[in-house]
C-alpha cells in the first residue's frame, strides 16, 4: 500500500525559495520589457547607486532574454549623478549620518564632500547634545535609586535606568560612526586635493 506524503512543506519550501530568487533581481520580466534605461538610469543616479548597478539590471534582464541599453541607461545614470553629487545632497546625507559611497568624482566630489563633512557636523552636535541628555537623566534616576526603599518604586527606577542605558550605548554607537564617516571623508578630501 503507498503511503500518501503530504505536499504542503515541499510546496512552502518551493514557494519561498521563488520568493527569494526573485527578491534578488534588481528587476522583473515586465519592468525588464517596458523599461525606459535612460530614465531608470537617472532614477539611479539620482539615488547614488554605482554606475555598476547596471550589471545587476543586464543579470535580472538575461533572465527574460531581454537585453539592457547601456549606452541609454549610462546617459541616464551620468545626469542622475550630476544632480546627487551637490553639496545639498551631501548635507543632507551627512546630517542622516548614512555612508559616502564613492560615487561622485572631480569637482563633483568635492562639492559633495564639503556638504557631506558639514552635515556629519551637524549630526555630531545633534547626536552629542542627545547623549549629555540621555546622560543626565540616567545619573539622575540612578541617583534617586539609592534612596528610594519601596520595593515598586526601585522597579520602576530600575526599569527608567535601563532604558536610559540602552539610548546611552546606542547614541555612543552612532557617535563612533559619525566619528569614523567624518574620517573617512576627510581622508577622501586628503587624498583627492580638496
Amino acid at each position: 500500500m503507498k503511503r500518501k506524503t503530504n505536499q504542503f512543506p515541499l510546496l512552502c519550501i518551493s514557494v519561498a525559495i521563488l520568493f527569494v530568487v526573485n527578491g534578488c533581481a534588481s528587476l522583473s520580466k515586465d519592468q525588464c520589457l517596458e523599461a525606459n534605461w535612460k530614465s531608470l538610469g537617472l532614477s539611479d543616479g539620482k539615488m547614488g547607486y554605482k554606475n555598476d548597478r547596471v550589471e545587476k539590471h543586464n543579470s535580472a534582464c538575461k533572465e527574460f532574454n531581454i537585453s539592457v541599453n547601456e549606452g541609454e541607461y549610462a546617459k541616464g545614470w551620468w545626469q542622475g549623478i550630476n544632480k546627487y553629487c551637490v553639496p545639498s545632497n551631501g548635507y543632507l546625507l551627512g546630517e542622516r549620518i548614512e555612508p559616502y559611497n564613492d560615487v561622485c568624482s572631480g569637482y563633483l566630489e568635492s562639492g559633495f564632500l564639503t556638504g557631506y563633512v558639514e552635515g556629519l557636523e551637524t549630526a555630531s552636535r545633534n547626536v552629542s547634545w542627545a547623549y549629555r541628555q540621555e546622560k543626565d537623566e540616567y545619573s539622575l534616576y540612578y541617583r534617586k535609586i539609592d534612596h528610594v526603599t519601596d520595593e515598586k518604586q526601585r522597579e520602576a527606577l530600575k526599569k527608567k535606568i535601563d532604558e536610559h542605558k540602552k539610548k546611552v550605548e546606542i547614541l555612543e554607537e552612532k557617535i563612533k560612526q559619525i566619528q569614523q564617516f567624518q574620517s573617512e571623508a576627510r581622508v577622501r578630501q586628503l587624498s583627492s586635493g580638496l
